[in-house]
């Protein structure tokens, strides 16, 4: 799971919802710009550890993309 956290392009950026934020919930791996996962990060309503998203993805059903 890790291996899809590097292939991302480097603007983009893996996170793990922490707590509900718009229309995510907390487990869902979302992608966001490098500069909106550092402010998501910062908020606290995300997590961009690679072991904890690779976590959710794992365990997690996880949206349809573009859903």
């Amino acid at each position: 799971m890790a291996d899809k956290i590097e292939d991302a392009p480097a603007s983009d950026v893996k996170v793990r919802v922490l707590l509900k934020h718009k229309d995510h919930l907390p487990n869902h791996v979302i992608t966001l710009s490098a500069a909106a996962a550092k402010v998501a990060v910062k908020a606290g309503w995300a997590d961009d550890d690679a072991d904890g998203v690779a976590y959710a993805e794992a365990n997690e059903l996880q949206p349809e993309a573009g859903a």
